[in-house]
Formats: structure tokens, C-alpha cells, sequence
């Protein structure tokens, strides 16, 4: 999870790749595992939660904390396109 300035959970942090979520193992996340989450389960399971617990998507976040803000709505939409797309 990333924090808002007040320490509050803000969203849930994503990578596409574990050696990106790797990098950011330091400070608060040094003791974290990155865990690998099949997309259907992302997309039909974990999406779900986060908007009744109306919380975003932290997408790739960087070492030094910045991450882009996505709803999950607007995530989920797009990823479904995607798997259309290609499956």
C-alpha cells in the first residue's frame, strides 16, 4: 500500500514486472515480498475490493515515492479491453 501525507492507506501499489517492485524494496517496503497476482484475479477479485474500500491503484510506483494515481474503475475497463484484445 502507499500513504497519503497524513499516513493513511491511499492504494495499493503495482508493478508489471517483479524486478521493478524489486528496485523498490527499501525504507518501509525493505521487509515486503513482492507477490505475483494473476491478471483475472487482479481484474475480477482485487479490483472489486479496492473500490468498496474506495481506494486507487498506485501503478509503478518509483523508489523515491512517486507513483501514478489510476482508479480502479478506469484500471479495470482498460485491462478488460486489453484481454479482449488478446486472448
Amino acid at each position: 500500500m502507499v500513504e497519503d501525507d497524513a499516513g493513511v492507506a491511499a492504494g495499493l501499489a503495482v508493478w508489471p514486472h517483479p524486478r521493478y517492485a524489486e528496485a523498490c524494496r527499501q525504507g518501509e517496503w525493505s521487509r515486503r515480498e513482492p507477490t505475483a497476482i494473476p491478471v483475472h484475479a487482479f481484474v475480477d477479485e482485487l479490483i472489486p475490493q479496492l473500490l468498496a474500500d474506495e481506494l486507487q491503484i498506485a501503478v509503478f510506483p518509483l523508489p523515491d515515492g512517486l507513483y501514478t494515481p489510476v482508479a480502479p474503475r478506469q484500471l479495470r475497463s482498460d485491462l478488460e479491453a486489453e484481454l479482449v484484445r488478446i486472448e
